[in-house]
């Protein structure tokens, strides 16, 4: 804090460079989905809760046991394993940096998993469409047209 002139700059420097902007969102936004307005938070938090009541754990057979036919829910819908993902939500954001979007705060939202994979997914598609459609084949002569027209 000693480089910056106050707290006012401290504060921007935070927003413009990303430090910490995990947690920012998560108080604002509290890991409620932007696009299906899940709580992402509270459904993780739930289902490792209920698995925590299953004894048998990872080798549970039992088909009434509602932790793991949580689990199998969620994974079924596009949610990592409980145990490996740390939450399931993503902060995503809004206007994609290749774009011309920001590391701000107001450029981020929250996605649960399943969102963020398939926004993921579609701007993936609609990059490699607009590479398709930049290739321009070289012209003979310099000239621009095909076939050369000197």
């Amino acid at each position: 804090r000693q480089t910056f002139c106050g707290s006012a700059c401290v504060e921007a420097w935070i927003d413009e460079t990303g430090y910490m902007l995990r947690r920012r969102v998560e108080e604002r936004d509290h890991g409620v989905c932007a696009l299906c307005r899940i709580d992402a938070g509270a459904l993780c938090d739930f289902v490792r809760r209920v698995l925590k009541r299953c004894r048998a754990g990872f080798r549970c057979q039992d088909r009434t046991c509602r932790g793991h036919a949580a689990e199998r829910e969620t994974m079924r819908r596009g949610f990592p394993a409980t145990s490996a993902a740390r939450t399931w939500w993503e902060a995503d954001h809004v206007v994609a940096v290749v774009d011309g979007g920001s590391n701000l705060l107001t450029n981020i939202r929250t996605l649960c998993c399943p969102c963020h994979k398939r926004v993921t997914a579609d701007l993936a598609a609609r990059r490699a469409r607009d590479r398709r459609g930049q290739l321009v084949l070289p012209s003979c002569h310099g000239t621009g047209e095909p076939g050369g027209g000197v």
